[in-house]
């Protein structure tokens, strides 16, 4: 993203950056699959998002955080929108806590944005200024002082978004963001929940409960999830590859078992989607 571009020199020197008055988006119907951890604070106009496929709309003083490897397609924002976007580099990404970088994944993946009242978008802004001061400094400490207030700011949009959800449960979810990070690493060659069970040395039943219990989707809901989301991927942006090698890549037993599942999670063959994206970008 252009915003991205522009910046790129400031994020890798810094490693977690502010960038303000963000007035447009410039990628439209454009598939776009982020590199960076972005949390961006919506502070006027609208956003028509398509997140996974899934079309959202992002208002007003709405909170997004966008993990990286997720894939959005700007569809439209309106002529007074305006945003801060606070972003996190790979590098840093990689090197932050596995509480900072795990905290209630997968809630937020499968939700991305929620509204703020007026008061806590005051005070999540107060945590922004704050960042935005030691992002322009040169004091040595900087960096661990911007770790220190993304921790502070995710913590606070931790605790707005249990007001605003009444979420039951928002404790740190070891488990399912084990799982995540095992579902990415071996996705190619194992698709089974039994397998997933078994590098944690529980039943499957078991494993499967404990998913549902912190995540709200059992574990082969985010398989199957996750290999939709990596066909739509391969299927945009891989043109060189042919149904069957990208039913290979992601490790099927054959073409029809790919698509089969994949009509089953979004409605339409491989081939049907391809050529929507080709009518799309064209």
């Amino acid at each position: 993203m252009n915003y991205l571009d522009h910046n790129i020199d400031r994020l890798k020197s810094n490693g977690i950056i502010i960038i303000d008055n963000i007035t447009e988006l410039p990628i439209y119907d454009q598939l776009y699959v982020a590199k960076n951890y972005v949390y961006g604070i919506n502070h006027n106009g609208n956003v028509e998002v398509e997140y996974n496929t899934t079309s959202i709309q992002i208002k007003s003083h709405d909170i997004s955080t966008l993990y990286p490897n997720h894939a959005i397609r700007i569809k439209k924002t309106s002529e007074d929108y305006h945003s801060t976007f606070v972003v996190v580099s790979e590098k840093t990404y990689k090197n932050l806590s596995r509480r900072l970088v795990f905290r209630n994944r997968f809630h937020y993946e499968n939700s991305p944005s929620f509204h703020l009242t007026d008061n806590q978008y005051a005070d999540i802004m107060s945590v922004i200024r704050a960042m935005r001061t030691i992002d322009v400094s040169n004091i040595p400490s900087r960096i661990s002082l911007m770790v220190s207030l993304l921790d502070v700011l995710l913590d606070l949009t931790d605790f707005f978004r249990h007001q605003n959800e009444s979420l039951k449960d928002l404790a740190p979810q070891r488990l399912s963001s084990r799982f995540y990070e095992a579902v990415v690493e071996h996705l190619s060659e194992h698709h089974s929940v039994n397998y997933y069970a078994g590098l944690f040395c529980l039943s499957p039943k078991y494993f499967s409960d404990l998913i549902k219990k912190e995540t709200g989707y059992s574990a082969k809901y985010w398989i199957a999830n996750h290999l939709a989301k990596e066909a739509k991927l391969l299927l945009s942006n891989r043109k060189d590859l042919n149904i069957k090698q990208i039913s290979d890549m992601l490790g099927y037993e054959d073409q029809a078992s790919f698509t089969r599942h994949f009509k089953k999670m979004t409605g339409m063959s491989p081939t049907e989607f391809r050529l929507r994206e080709v009518g799309l970008k064209s």
